[in-house]
């Protein structure tokens, strides 16, 4: 159980130090990177959108980094509309299952590196909102003590995503508020409301040259 605990607070480490942006490619990679040697598992997510947003190796798979192959397949490619249906109709942890009878068997850029790997997958939700799918690869079925991991690690990405979408919903609503205002002031109205920003960035600019 100490064990246990122990990577939990790694991966609580991991992912509070970890700056994340939605708006990059591979949002997620220095965490799901520095998550995979934790969990001794190679992991990959993928959004709803089907787009990988963040892969890491186990160090027996760490190869695989630097493969340009899956390089290509991560950041340029997707899986198909019909496997990513397939996974949202999952809403719990899969079984573990050799790669040949998995989900992503089709998906050659997969399956044909990863043969002798059994494949577990579950959902990343947050807010009561699906938001990715997490997938591990491991060299035997998955282990109670490493669900358990995993299962923590989705439960945290997911809160974390679905807080910064809405942070990102909230400042847009705010910036389409302002815009609606200012398009309804009148001529008079904008120029007063011009001279009051342009007398705050005044007394803005004093402020800091007293403390310059």
């Amino acid at each position: 159980m100490k064990e246990i605990y122990d990577k939990i607070q790694d991966i609580n480490i991991i992912l509070k130090r970890s700056f994340i942006d939605l708006g990059k490619p591979l949002a997620y990679q220095e965490v799901v990177e520095k998550s995979a040697k934790v969990l001794e598992s190679s992991l990959f997510i993928i959004d709803t959108k089907r787009n990988c947003l963040g892969y890491g190796f186990t160090d027996s798979d760490n190869s695989y980094q630097d493969d340009i192959n899956l390089q290509n397949f991560f950041i340029y490619q997707k899986i198909s509309k019909d496997i990513s249906s397939q996974l949202l109709n999952h809403y719990e942890m899969s079984a573990s299952l050799p790669m040949a009878q998995s989900i992503l068997e089709p998906v050659k850029e997969i399956s044909s590196k990863f043969p002798n790997k059994f494949l577990s997958f579950l959902p990343i939700e947050g807010n009561h909102l699906r938001l990715g799918t997490l997938f591990l690869l491991t060299d035997s079925p998955l282990e109670e003590e490493k669900r358990i991991l995993v299962d923590f690690l989705s439960t945290f990405i997911g809160n974390q995503m679905s807080y910064i979408m809405l942070a990102e919903l909230e400042g847009q609503r705010r910036n389409e508020t302002f815009v609606s205002l200012v398009q309804s002031l009148s001529r008079s109205e904008l120029e007063a409301f011009k001279s009051i920003i342009e007398k705050i960035d005044r007394k803005t600019r004093k402020s800091l040259k007293i403390f310059i």
